[in-house]
């Protein structure tokens, strides 16, 4: 995956455990296996994504 729809997905899943945190309902476990599933991905592809982030930014 792309380093930016990658960050996009890993916030806007860090933003609804935010905002459903209080409730603990399935739109909170949800985005926690998005929040933590794209976190693996950044942390296994980080050199990758760093590359394409340092290119991007030239």
């Amino acid at each position: 995956m792309k380093a930016i729809p990658l960050i996009t997905v890993w916030v806007t899943a860090f933003l609804v455990m935010l905002a459903t945190c209080v409730s603990l309902n399935g739109l909170f476990w949800l985005s926690f296996l998005v929040f933590g599933a794209a976190s693996v991905c950044m942390s296994r592809n980080r050199e990758r994504l760093e590359r394409e982030l340092d290119d991007m930014f030239k």
